[in-house]
């Protein structure tokens, strides 16, 4: 647990210790020291050490706690199938939002606030390596096909 973290739910006195983590990728994290705690978890009661680091990380449960607290792992995969049923009748209520479809702000208007006389600033194209030209090429006729994008023949690049 980060300290910061730790901070807002106790004012304990943290223990030192001298385990060092290891991340997924092989970095060491150094942990500040840790606390014992009482932890419940339906009708277990055990007392666990609580590890905490300096870096602002997410809290995991460790391999110590996992073998200590037998997790019922069906029930938090229902909670889970409860929530993914959850977001799909979002997507499903919601469908005209979460469709594929570029979409539109009507009856907005929005300001730009330029300071008085700045001119615009031209800028030349820039060349694509001709490996990716024909790419890019397609893509440009697709956003201007969807109305994403515009021509423009303005002598500095810019609307008209």
């Amino acid at each position: 647990m980060s300290i910061g973290n730790f901070r807002k739910i106790s004012n304990k006195q943290i223990k030192p210790t001298n385990i060092v983590f290891k991340t997924y990728k092989g970095d060491s994290i150094i942990p500040l020291g840790y606390v014992t705690v009482r932890v419940q978890y339906k009708n277990q009661k055990v007392n666990l050490n609580l590890y905490i680091v300096k870096e602002n990380l997410d809290t995991i449960l460790g391999r110590e706690w996992l073998y200590k607290i037998h997790l019922d792992w069906p029930a938090i995969k229902a909670f889970r199938a409860k929530t993914e049923q959850n977001l799909n009748n979002l997507l499903r209520e919601y469908k005209d939002i979460f469709d594929d479809k570029l979409g539109e702000i009507n009856n907005y208007e929005a300001k730009l606030k330029l300071r008085h006389g700045v001119k615009p600033i031209f800028c030349r194209v820039r060349t694509v390596p001709f490996a990716l030209k024909g790419r890019v090429e397609n893509e440009i006729d697709r956003l201007e096909k969807e109305g994403i994008i515009e021509k423009s023949t303005a002598l500095n690049g810019q609307p008209q």
